[in-house]
């Protein structure tokens, strides 16, 4: 019973191993047919002036703004780089600007007294300024006056010590400055 069945096994691999070796050789023709019917269509298409694959005719065309990347990581052409905007500088958009007189007078009142001043109400004149204008100029014009007198008065007492030669150019160069100085608001008027 031993040599009967260990006989059918071989059997039925050797017949096993037939009818695997004719598929292949069936699969091998069955490819090799299909390929040179492959070939046969496309020169066929070709000669009639058709495309040669079907399968462009059932998809879109790809659109050309999509960009493919590679995956790997590589360098890339100056082209791309330059095409990527990475060049353009950004505009300068300039701050709001500050009134540089202003802030020098207010660094400048910083240095001389130590603190810095409250600014004062808006540049626009208002309509009583002009008369407090005025009387600071009466005011002015009426304390360089009291200084001449002064000079002149103080030259008359170095007359009466007998000191006048002293004092008499350095006080009347004094006063013409103070003259000129006095009249240059009806010169620029």
């Amino acid at each position: 019973m031993v040599t009967h069945s260990s006989q059918s096994r071989e059997e039925l691999n050797s017949s096993r191993s037939s009818d695997t070796s004719q598929e292949y050789y069936l699969n091998c023709n069955a490819v090799k047919l299909l390929l040179k019917l492959s070939v046969y269509q496309n020169v066929m298409q070709s000669k009639r002036g058709a495309d040669l694959s079907r399968i462009s005719d059932s998809r879109p065309p790809p659109s050309k703004s999509a960009q493919h990347r590679p995956r790997m990581s590589q360098r890339r052409s100056a082209e791309s780089c330059q095409a990527g905007n990475s060049y353009e500088r950004e505009k300068f958009h300039p701050g709001p600007v500050r009134d540089l007189e202003k802030e020098k007078r207010r660094l400048q009142n910083i240095m001389a007294t130590g603190t810095e001043e409250p600014e004062t109400g808006s540049p626009g004149k208002l309509p009583g300024d002009s008369k407090q204008e005025e009387s600071e100029e009466t005011d002015r014009f009426q304390e360089v006056l009291n200084e001449i007198e002064e000079r002149r008065q103080f030259l008359a007492d170095m007359a009466a010590l007998g000191q006048d030669h002293q004092y008499s150019s350095i006080i009347n160069a004094e006063i013409s400055q103070v003259r000129t100085l006095f009249a240059l608001p009806k010169i620029i008027t």
